[in-house]
């Protein structure tokens, strides 16, 4: 295994905590792919990255793939691959569903992710 070809991260232990007791590897990505994170609540998404260009799509297979799973509440991770303009379609491969989005996860969200629970909630 070669250890250039892949990142590790350490992942965090029930209450959110980093302990670095337990690491995850997975492949890194080729040069020009993001990492893009959305935030589902019922029917509605924020991209953590609003400028995508990409946006409207990365939102549709999120609150697509969230319906699949049968997830109200959930973040997404997608690594995409933003073309220039004209030279190709987008890419987007699926990396991470948190079906149980930790406080860390959350944390740059927190406010839209308590706003859109509680309408939910009490709609």
């Amino acid at each position: 295994m070669d250890p250039a070809a892949f990142e590790q991260e350490p992942l965090p232990g029930p209450d959110g905590a980093e302990r670095g007791t337990a690491v995850r590897f997975r492949e890194r990505m080729p040069p020009g792919w993001l990492y893009q994170k959305v935030l589902v609540v019922g029917d509605q998404c924020w991209l953590y990255h609003e400028t995508v260009a990409a946006a409207p799509e990365i939102r549709r297979l999120s609150l697509e793939t969230a319906a699949a799973a049968g997830l109200a509440f959930c973040c997404l991770y997608w690594r995409t691959l933003l073309p220039e303009p004209g030279t190709g379609p987008l890419l987007l491969r699926l990396a991470r569903v948190s079906a149980q989005p930790t406080e860390t996860e959350l944390a740059d969200m927190a406010g839209t992710a308590v706003s859109a629970v509680a309408d939910l909630l009490l709609a």
